[in-house]
This record gives C-alpha cells, structure tokens and sequence, in this order.
C-alpha cells in the first residue's frame, strides 16, 4: 500500500523543512526529490542543470516518480518536490495518485528572503559571493516571481495549502498532521 504526503511549491516555501518536521512528528519516512536525485547522480542538481540542461534534470524527476508509484513504503512517506516537479506534463496527475498533494506557500517577500540566503537553487542562484547586494535581491526576485507566474495554474490544483510565512517548521506540520486523514502520530 502506497502512503505519501506530497508538498509542493515555490522555491523558499519550506517544502524540505517542514517536509522533515512532518516526518518526524508522524514517524514516517521523509524523501526530498531534489536530495534523491543528487544521491542517485552523484551530482548536485545545479551541476546537473549546468553540465546536461533543465530538460534532463526534469527527466530524472518524472523517472523518479514513476519508481515511487510501483515501490512499496513501510509505514508512509513524506515526499518534498522541487518547485518544479509538478509543472511538467504528467507529474501532477502521478502526485496525486500517490496521495494528497499539499502547497506551501508564503507571502512573496519572506520567499525572497529564503531564496537569496541559499546558493543551491539552480534557476534562482546567485553568481556573487557574499552579502546580497539591492541589485541580486532585485534580479532573484524578479525570476522567481516568474516562476511562480509560470507555475501558479498547477499550484493551484493542490489538495490544501498552507502558509509558511510566520510558521515554524513545527507548526505548519501540526495543520498538516490536521489535514492528511489517516496520519496518525506512532
């Protein structure tokens, strides 16, 4: 029997912290997709983005869930995906069938501010070392208020939302634990 909790959503949402926390709390197995993929590679993804294309990176995400589908789990699974994951044709659909698929999402300036305190996000990375400057805080927030443009249809289509804009970790996996019927704590 397949048991996930799928989080979705943008970059800073908190998908992989509060995926953890989730897991943690109910006992289940925790997977980040972004994390499995490197293990699997050998390379982090924004080595993979660089050296083979955003197009073959989001390839090895579609493979990953078709495994997923067909490979039983002990107890359950929290499953954090890259932004990205449920905009391609057909993942979403595979989400879904795995279990409910959940949004985090927080306001647009506490996304920001995630997104430019972190160097492994291939589409919204910056190439300057150090304090981020007016200029990159500008530039980081103009792509992904693209990204989120470009993917907020399929976003949309989630089974729950819940902003992460003043919640821990902790709390937005207490409303989780709420939402998914059938997770209990063990």
């Amino acid at each position: 029997m397949h048991k996930f909790v799928i989080l979705i959503g943008p970059p800073g949402s908190g998908k992989t912290v509060c995926g953890q926390a989730l897991a943690d709390k109910i006992g289940w197995e925790f997977l980040d997709t972004d994390s499995a993929i490197e293990q699997r590679t050998g390379l982090t993804v924004a080595e993979i983005f660089q050296e083979y294309g955003e197009l073959n990176f989001r390839q090895l995400e579609s493979c990953l869930l078709e495994e997923l589908a067909v490979t039983p789990v002990k107890l359950g699974c929290v499953l954090s995906t890259g932004g990205g994951l449920p905009v391609t044709p057909g993942n979403l659909p595979r989400l879904k069938e795995l279990g409910p698929v959940i949004l985090l999402q927080a306001e647009f300036s506490t996304l920001v501010q995630r997104v430019i305190k972190t160097k492994h996000r291939p589409l919204l990375a910056s190439q300057s070392p150090g304090t981020p400057d007016a200029h990159m805080v500008d530039k980081v927030a103009e792509r992904l208020a693209t990204l989120i443009k470009q993917r907020q249809e399929i976003y949309n289509q989630a089974d729950y939302k819940v902003d992460t804009s003043v919640k821990s970790p902790q709390l937005v996996a207490d409303e989780l634990i709420k939402f998914a019927s059938g997770i209990e704590n063990r």
